[in-house]
């Protein structure tokens, strides 16, 4: 019985350790720079931007795994890669666990990053939450897991995502969208759609351009839609309203079609 209390006791101590943070900042020129490339492994990305010729990177690192800061720094120092360099005309920010790690450190590198406007952004992140605002160039985004917000992107959007819903408004360029999972939901967009989903709800609300999706399963919404639809469904309803141009429903699944307020399903199936 005395063994059995020891064991517990010492087990105790070693779980729920104190989540231990600080932060980090770095900063690069961006002279003769077009581009920024995001690289991170773990951790939420906000992406903003400002009036200056500068790269600002606040980071914030977490992890739950370590008994001490000291500790922590030090895993930090010898595991982790966090820099921000010039690779011809783009900015490369890394942060991330080195690589063949016998395992992981555990750790999280939140970044919160200005850029001048006109930067073009390309994101690899594996998981975390995605916060792009107000920029002026394209947008590429590689993501595994967590939530995706762009709101303001004044080039061209191009989003492959494993999981997590996307929520996109005021998109001045192409948007092209490979999800796995997750709902989708766009607003106010002027160039063309392009969405391959695999489940989860889509909604899109006042696009000026074309649309065309090829959707598993989960409901479809398109409303104030100015050029041509062409849908290909699995499964779930389809409900439109107020389509400019022409529609073209290749397959609609085991749901209704609502066109209009009209249940005009059975032309479809």
């Amino acid at each position: 019985m005395y063994k059995l209390i020891t064991f517990l006791l010492m087990t105790s101590t070693c779980v729920g350790a104190e989540k231990l943070s600080f932060q980090q900042s770095l900063n690069l020129s961006t002279d003769r720079l077009t581009a920024i490339e995001i690289i991170n492994g773990a951790g939420d990305i906000i992406v903003t931007t400002n009036q200056g010729n500068e790269i600002l990177v606040n980071a914030t690192i977490v992890s739950d795994k370590y008994p001490s800061m000291e500790r922590f720094r030090e895993v930090f120092d010898r595991d982790m890669v966090f820099t921000i360099v010039r690779e011809s005309e783009y900015a490369v920010l890394r942060g991330h666990a080195k690589p063949n790690l016998r395992k992981s450190p555990d750790i999280q590198i939140h970044l919160n990053i200005q850029i001048p406007v006109s930067m073009d952004v390309k994101i690899d992140d594996g998981s975390g939450s995605i916060n792009v605002s107000d920029v002026g160039g394209n947008l590429d985004i590689d993501d595994g897991s967590g939530h995706i917000i762009v709101n303001g992107i004044g080039g061209s959007l191009d989003i492959d995502d494993g999981s997590g819903d996307i929520e996109i408004s005021h998109a001045k360029g192409t948007i092209k969208i490979d999800d796995g999972s997750g709902d989708i939901t766009l607003t106010d967009s002027d160039g063309d759609v392009k969405i391959e989903d695999g489940s989860g709800d889509i909604t899109i609300r006042t696009s000026h351009g074309n649309v065309e999706i090829d959707d598993g399963s989960g409901d479809i919404h398109l409303s104030n839609i100015d050029g041509s639809a062409k849908i290909k469904d699995g499964s779930g309803s389809i409900y439109i309203d107020s389509l400019g141009g022409s529609l073209t429903i290749k397959s609609a699944g085991s749901g209704k079609v609502i066109i209009d307020g009209e249940n005009r399903t059975k032309e479809f199936n």
